[in-house]
C-alpha cells in the first residue's frame, strides 16, 4: 500500500485543516498511511476538523484527551475538532491507517445518525467495501470534474454509512451470538418457494421462538410477515412491468391460490391487483 495524500483545494495544505460554517458538509482532504518502521505522528493542538482515523493493518498507541488506548486492525476513530492526538505504532510493527477530515455544520449530525462515537476506538472489522469506498474517494480527488465537490461529499456519507452499518453489525453479533444474515439472505433468494420458521431458525442454529424474538427486534416484523410482505411487494413490480395474469403473478412470488393472493394483496394496499395494474 502506498502513501496517497489527497487535498480538495488543489495542494493547498494550509486550507486542508479548517472548520467551515458556511455549507453542510466539506472534506478537506483524505489519504492512506503505510509505514513498515517505527514511526509516531498526530496533531499536538487538535484540528479545526473532524479527524477520522481507519486502522486496516497493524496496531498504533493513541493518547488523546489525558488518556492512552490501543488502536487495533479493523478499528476507526474519530476525533471532533480541538481533540489533541498523538500515536506512534507498536514497535515493530507495519502499519497501514486510511484517513479523511471533514468539517460543516452537518458534520458531528452525520455521525450521530451514523451511530458513531467520538474519542474512541470503534469495531468495525477490515471490511473490503470500506477499502472500496476510500478508493472511489481517491479517485474522485483524481478525476476532478465539475461535480467534483458533490460527489466527495457524497462519498463522506458512503464511507460514514459503511463505518455505521459495520459497527452495529459486529455489536449486535457480540451481543447474542447471531445476525439474521443467513435467514434473510435466504428469504430474499427463496421467497416464491414454502418457507418456514422452523428451517428459518435451523439456518441460525437458534431455536424457533428464540429466532421469532431476534427477527421482530432486527425488522420490526414476524418472520411470516416479512415474507408475505416481500412477496407482495415483487408482485407489484409484475403487475406493473409484465403482461403475466393475475394467477401467473400469485403463483411466481409464492402463493399458491390466487383467491388468497387477492385478498391478501388488497387487505394491504385497499385495491384488488388488476385496479392496481389499471
Amino acid at each position: 500500500m502506498d502513501n496517497k495524500a489527497y487535498y480538495t483545494d488543489d495542494i493547498d495544505i494550509e486550507n486542508g485543516n479548517r472548520c467551515l460554517t458556511d455549507r453542510p458538509l466539506y472534506v478537506n482532504c483524505a489519504g492512506v498511511c503505510s509505514f513498515e518502521v517505527d514511526f509516531s505522528g498526530g496533531h499536538e493542538k487538535g484540528r479545526e476538523d473532524f479527524y477520522l482515523m481507519y486502522l486496516c493493518r497493524g496496531e498504533l498507541s493513541v493518547a488523546f484527551g489525558g488518556r492512552n488506548c490501543a488502536f487495533k486492525s479493523g478499528q476507526l476513530i474519530i476525533f471532533p475538532p480541538k481533540t489533541p492526538c498523538m500515536y506512534k505504532n507498536k514497535p515493530g510493527t507495519h502499519v497501514d491507517y486510511f484517513w479523511l477530515h471533514f468539517t460543516g455544520t452537518k458534520a458531528e449530525a452525520l455521525l450521530e445518525n451514523a451511530r458513531l462515537p467520538l474519542n474512541r476506538p470503534i469495531n468495525v472489522s477490515v471490511d473490503e467495501r470500506i477499502l472500496s469506498a476510500f478508493q472511489q474517494l481517491f479517485a474522485e480527488f483524481m478525476e476532478r470534474d465539475f461535480l467534483f465537490h458533490t460527489s466527495i461529499v457524497s462519498k463522506l456519507v458512503d464511507v460514514c454509512t459503511l463505518f455505521g452499518r459495520a459497527a452495529a453489525s459486529l455489536l449486535e453479533e457480540n451481543r447474542d451470538g447471531v445476525t439474521l444474515s443467513a435467514s434473510l439472505r435466504y428469504i430474499d433468494e427463496h421467497y416464491a418457494k414454502p418457507i418456514s420458521v422452523k428451517d428459518l431458525a435451523n439456518l441460525e442454529h437458534i431455536s424457533c421462538g428464540h429466532f421469532r424474538v431476534l427477527f421482530k427486534q432486527k425488522t420490526g416484523m414476524t418472520p411470516t410477515y416479512y415474507i408475505t410482505a416481500l412477496r407482495l411487494r415483487n408482485a407489484c413490480v409484475l403487475l406493473k412491468q409484465t403482461d403475466l395474469t393475475v394467477k401467473e403473478i400469485a403463483l411466481s412470488v409464492g402463493f399458491s391460490d390466487q383467491m388468497y393472493f387477492t385478498r391478501v394483496f388488497t387487505k394491504q394496499f385497499g385495491i384488488p391487483p388488476k385496479a392496481f395494474r389499471r
